[in-house]
């Protein structure tokens, strides 16, 4: 190739690369005076396919997003109420249920209570019905036809005397009479129902208005005088009402007794007089 003809081959490839050149530029000033003018005039520009496809996955994403979290807010709220309703329930029903033991426990304290008082009542009764006999058999006086069965002789000062139960006979025109327990009498058994009286800390042992003490040396007991200040909760049967110096007093078997009151309860203590 001669030089004359790359030289025109040459020029023909600059001037093709500047006419390429002025026309990308052109091309580039219309499109951005174009979207100025667009975004002046309030026209969105064109947005291609692949654009709102992209943005129309993004607000479908957030949207997801947005009602998970509620969803989950929703879940959290309602596992919340529900625990707290079952933790009202749980609690109205062990409140029901230490009501009712509350209750069951308040019954049977009662019940115990009234069995308590029955059997306290029995045992008043049945003290009052043998002190009831006591006193119609004990009765000084008092005459019966024939000795208990079982019964003892015992001889004090050279009188006979018949023993039974806390009872002492002696012989009648009619049969056998009740007597007071002669002092010096010797029993090995105490009389059933005696009451034990201390005087000065010493230990006597009261029964129907007779008392006795402990004989070491007749392994048993012995009847002996009234001791001065005993108190006693009952006095028996035909005892009298006696007045010295105004005040009143009941005697007993040779015995004075003076009536007070000790812890609301009426005994009665043997005096001098």
């Amino acid at each position: 190739m001669s030089a004359g003809t790359k030289l025109s081959s040459l020029m023909a490839s600059a001037a093709l690369a500047i006419t390429m050149t002025l026309a990308f530029a052109a091309d580039a000033e219309a499109q951005r005076r174009g979207g100025a003018g667009a975004r002046a005039g309030g026209v969105r520009p064109d947005i291609s396919r692949s654009s709102v496809a992209a943005r129309g996955d993004f607000r479908g994403d957030a949207g997801r997003a947005g009602r998970s979290t509620r969803d989950r807010s929703f879940d959290r709220d309602f596992e919340r109420d529900r625990s707290g309703v079952a933790d009202r329930d749980r609690s109205r029903r062990e409140e029901h249920e230490r009501e009712d033991r509350r209750d069951e426990r308040r019954d049977d304290r009662d019940e115990r209570r009234d069995d308590r008082d029955e059997r306290r009542d029995d045992r008043d009764d049945r003290r009052d019905d043998r002190r009831d006999d006591r006193d119609h058999w004990h009765r000084h006086g008092h005459v019966v036809v024939a000795l208990p069965h079982g019964h003892t002789t015992i001889v004090v000062g050279g009188s006979s005397y018949y023993y039974y139960g806390g009872v002492y006979y002696v012989s009648g025109p009619n049969g056998y009479v009740v007597v007071g327990a002669p002092i010096g009498a010797h029993v090995g058994v105490l009389p059933h129902s005696h009451t034990v009286v201390y005087v000065r800390n010493d230990p006597y042992y009261y029964y129907y208005g007779s008392y006795y003490v402990w004989d070491p040396a007749r392994d048993g007991y012995v009847v002996v005088a009234a001791p001065i200040g005993a108190t006693v909760s009952y006095l028996p049967d035909g005892y009298e009402t006696v007045y010295v110096n105004g005040a009143r007093y009941y005697r007993y078997g040779g015995t004075y007794y003076r009536p007070y009151y000790r812890s609301g309860n009426l005994v009665y203590i043997s005096v001098r007089v």
